[in-house]
């Protein structure tokens, strides 16, 4: 029973990514985790869009990456992430040329996603998607927006200037 008990929970979904210090990101991250922990994808597929959209936003912002039009308006997720695509292109951080083929694939998907939020999900008066194919789909979302996090974190880690007490002068001196 306990193995079974084990594998059942190894599968289950969740936005594993560190918890948002931004309210409404973490407040999104923890509704859509207990959704998940509930095996209830279809009550995730529109508050995973909001989280995407306003997680890839603010990572387009730090690296000063335009997330409005020339109207104000904000941009819409599939846009946002076609221009992160664009920044990890100019500022090149992986090894193969098959991540930035895949981030660019995943743009027709956070297209499509968009059309699934609001057209097949609880964010409006409508049919909803079905549950195998809702958790197909946050699956897919959740998984780009891990490998998109797990980036950034790369990115600042090895960005970040060395703490003063890890660099070494290799003299205690004073120079004047």
């Amino acid at each position: 029973m306990r193995i079974v008990a084990s594998r059942l929970l190894g599968n289950a979904i969740k936005l594993d990514i560190p918890v948002q210090r931004e309210e409404t990101l973490k407040t999104l991250q923890e509704d859509i985790n207990n959704a998940l922990s509930r095996n209830q994808p279809t009550l995730v597929l529109d508050r995973l869009h909001t989280f995407s959209t306003k997680f890839l936003r603010q990572i387009c912002s730090e690296h000063g990456i335009t997330v409005v039009d020339n109207k104000g308006i904000n941009l819409p997720l599939h846009s946002l992430a076609g221009m992160l695509k664009k920044h990890y292109e100019q500022n090149p951080v992986f090894d193969s040329d098959f991540v930035p083929l895949a981030i660019q694939n995943n743009i027709a998907l956070f297209d499509r996603f968009n059309a699934i939020r609001n057209n097949q999900s609880y964010a409006h008066d409508n049919v909803v998607l079905g549950n195998m194919e809702a958790e197909f789909v946050v699956r897919t979302m959740i998984n780009t927006i891990s490998f998109i996090d797990a980036i950034e974190r790369y990115r600042k880690s090895n960005s970040a200037a060395p703490a003063l007490e890890d660099i070494d002068t290799g003299n205690d001196d004073l120079p004047f």
